[in-house]
């Protein structure tokens, strides 16, 4: 009738017994705990922005934010955390293919227009 599992009711049943009406409620806290506390999130963040404007030539990969977790923040996370870390500052983007340094970008539009399709 109720479409849960008979050891829910349970569940439910024991914590009613021990904890009254408030045992019923849900509890906060459950759950993976972010990487970054809220205070090294903008660190984070300014080190992201950072490392990005060193490369030369393309983007950062999750690799390299995972290293600079690791090296400057003491986190050993998975690239999923990193990611969410990511996401959580605002720093999450889609890019195209990265272009080259040392790429000729005159020349190329030059031989997208007179090249034969």
């Amino acid at each position: 009738m109720l479409k849960v599992h008979i050891m829910t009711i349970s569940e439910w049943i024991k914590k009613f017994n021990l904890e009254g009406i408030e045992g019923l409620k849900e509890k906060g806290g459950r759950g993976a705990k972010p990487k970054l506390s809220v205070s090294e999130e903008e660190a984070f963040r300014k080190s992201v922005l950072e490392l990005q404007e060193k490369k030369i030539g393309g983007r950062i990969k999750g690799e390299d934010v995972l290293q600079l977790m690791k090296e400057k923040f003491s986190i050993e996370c998975t690239m999923k955390s990193v990611y969410n870390a990511l996401h959580r500052v605002n720093l999450v983007w889609i890019s195209g293919r990265s272009k080259h340094p040392k790429a000729d970008v005159e020349a190329q539009e030059s031989f997208k227009k007179t090249s034969k399709k």
